[in-house]
């Protein structure tokens, strides 16, 4: 999951060869991100006022089994 629009998502997994094994998922306006309080303020350094954390999710049958955060977590 990216905040970013499906076009850029896209291309990233195109260029990642990964559409098989991984779904790729657009947050153009950040709405998932900010539910899953996933999102950190990178205005002070020009990246946009939403962006997301580093995270994984394991999900299965709309299900999360397991959310790790690149802070542990």
């Amino acid at each position: 999951m990216s905040v970013n629009d499906p076009f850029v998502v896209t291309k990233f997994a195109e260029q990642l060869k990964a559409n098989d094994s991984i779904s790729f998922i657009a947050d153009g306006n950040a709405e998932l991100t900010k539910n899953l309080d996933m999102g950190m303020d990178l205005s002070a350094v020009q990246l946009g006022h939403i962006r997301a954390k580093r995270f994984s999710m394991i999900i299965k049958r709309n299900s999360v089994l397991e959310l790790n955060d690149e802070n542990g977590a």
